[in-house]
């Protein structure tokens, strides 16, 4: 096993168990690589329970001195189905603001960690869950997967870190092209224009992650996280000059009858298809 890393400021060991008290979050280290699986089996939407996992998530990783990359996945057949529209619909006003105050903790902390984060991108990754691993240092993705941000289908902005990322990645007219219409596209697709970097067989894209997570992690660790702090500076300036702005428009979206009435439909057809399947 790699030797810890003694500097990391405000760093804790594994062996403290920081992970125990997650329940929406699959978290292992093993030999310096975190493997971590976004919900469980049966539940990939982001319901405020999981959110507010995901806002302690990166802190806790990157205090945690025996990780030296991380790797994200799916705990089920998707990656992340983005945000649970039930929650919308129930969510208050003091509520909304608190979550979108989370939205923004959770892209800066997530920036912030200096070891690499490696996305594979297991299945669907749609909304706050593409966002997440578009913000990753790599990304793998099932060729198959439908990956986007449909956002705007509800009526919502998206301010939770999408429209900063996507430009930054494939420039601003093809950013539009999808956050404009909330279209969705293959993985296969979004590597073709550089949204996302590798794609891959679905059934092999956690072992390529893992396996470039370990070439990663055997590596001089200052040199490594050095190079990713360069790399990921212009991003993070990015998200400060932009995602405050970003999150108080989807905050006015998120109150507005539009968004409201396409939650009620969204989760009408819903009951139809489970009717029909009943």
């Amino acid at each position: 096993m790699r030797s810890p890393n003694p500097t990391r400021e405000g760093a804790v060991t594994s062996s403290e168990n920081p992970y125990a008290t997650f329940q929406h979050l699959g978290i292992s280290v093993d030999d310096g690589i975190a493997v971590v699986r976004l919900g469980t089996g049966d539940r990939m939407a982001v319901s405020e329970a999981f959110h507010n996992e995901l806002e302690l998530l990166f802190g806790a990783l990157a205090r945690d001195r025996d990780v030296e990359a991380v790797v994200l996945t799916g705990a089920g057949r998707m990656f992340c189905a983005g945000g649970d529209v039930n929650w919308m619909e129930s969510v208050q006003p003091e509520e909304l603001d608190y979550s979108l105050g989370q939205g923004r903790r959770i892209i800066e902390n997530l920036l912030s960690m200096s070891q690499p984060v490696i996305a594979a991108v297991n299945g669907h990754a749609v909304g706050l869950g593409c966002t997440i691993a578009l913000f990753c240092d790599i990304t793998i993705v099932a060729e198959e997967a439908k990956v986007g941000d449909p956002h705007v289908g509800l009526g919502l902005v998206a301010g939770d870190g999408g429209a900063i990322i996507w430009p930054q990645l494939i420039g601003l007219h093809r950013a539009n092209r999808y956050l404009l219409t909330g279209d969705l596209m293959t993985g296969a697709e979004a590597v073709e224009i550089g949204l996302m970097g590798e794609a891959a067989p679905g059934e092999e894209v956690l072992d390529r992650a893992l396996a470039l997570a370990r070439r990663i992690a055997d590596l001089p660790g200052p040199a490594v996280r050095g190079t990713k702090r360069s790399v990921i500076h212009a991003v993070s300036l990015a998200v400060r000059q932009t995602l405050e702005l970003s999150l108080e428009k989807e905050r006015t979206s998120a109150t507005s009858p539009e968004h409201r009435a396409a939650v009620q439909a969204f989760l009408e057809r819903q009951r139809r298809r489970a009717a029909e399947r009943a």
